[in-house]
């Protein structure tokens, strides 16, 4: 074999993941035209990598994390939202946020990946999304209920949670 050929392979030495062209072609991929949304993907990607690709679905990505990726905290959650709409990402455990002894992180599927641990086959949600317009009537109807849950809970007095310890005031 060649040395070009041998440098065209995925690399022994790292984690890597497949991304073929029609997923970066698809309505579904450009349509996530928000920056925050790719990186939301791109950050459970890494984290599928750290295990080796062996706990997809089972994907524990704090806010904490997305942050440090460089998503603004103010879009985190419609990031998310956004992915999960358009087919990308699995919410497969819906974490809380609370207080200390009592949050629990989200944990994340990449769609297009087996989950073998669940005993789930890729479902490819991506592929539903065929055109610009079912992409962009998606997000829409994904953005009403983000909307909707917000208000509800704005209703109910509930105001967004902290995420680091609270401070005592000084005395």
């Amino acid at each position: 074999m060649t040395a070009i050929k041998r440098e065209n392979r995925p690399p022994k030495d790292m984690p890597w993941i497949w991304l073929t062209r029609e997923m970066l072609e698809s309505p579904a991929w450009r349509a996530m035209d928000m920056l925050a949304a790719r990186r939301v993907v791109e950050r459970i990607i890494l984290e599928h990598m750290a295990h080796a690709g062996t706990e997809n679905g089972n994907l524990i990505v704090t806010y904490a994390d997305f942050s440090g990726y460089g998503i603004r905290d103010k879009t985190i959650t419609t990031a998310i939202a956004v992915a999960e709409a358009l087919g990308w990402i699995e919410i497969t455990v819906h974490g809380k946020a609370s207080f200390e002894d009592q949050r629990y992180a989200s944990r994340y599927a990449l769609t297009w990946l087996p989950q073998p641990a669940r005993g789930k086959h890729a479902t490819n949600r991506w592929r539903e999304i065929k055109t610009a317009e079912a992409a962009k009537a998606v997000l829409t109807v994904a953005m009403d209920r983000r909307e909707a849950k917000r208000n509800a809970k704005a209703a109910r007095g509930i105001k967004g949670q902290s995420r680091g310890p609270k401070l005592k005031a000084a005395a």
